[in-house]
């Protein structure tokens, strides 16, 4: 898993970085258009440049199917961060 050795990333417009906290273990993604600095205890998980969006022409569209996972009752199963 490469990681970004700079501080200071720039994300254009459509394109994405996984950034992981190493206090907390936890990932979140960070989108353009933004200058994206990294602090001490963060890595960026998605090698050596930002990732291009998949993005859908005009007048197209996609299914997603089970968006959700449901246990027994019908109810959303959530995990320790909602």
């Amino acid at each position: 898993m490469s990681k970004f050795k700079t501080k200071s990333i720039v994300i254009p417009p459509f394109y994405y970085i996984h950034v992981k906290d190493e206090n907390s273990h936890t990932y979140r993604l960070e989108h353009g258009p933004q200058l994206f600095v990294r602090k001490d205890h963060e890595s960026v998980t998605t090698g050596d440049r930002p990732v291009q969006m998949t993005t859908l022409p005009i007048r197209h569209y996609c299914v997603i199917e089970d968006p959700v996972i449901r246990d027994e009752a019908s109810e959303l199963v959530l995990d320790d961060n909602g």
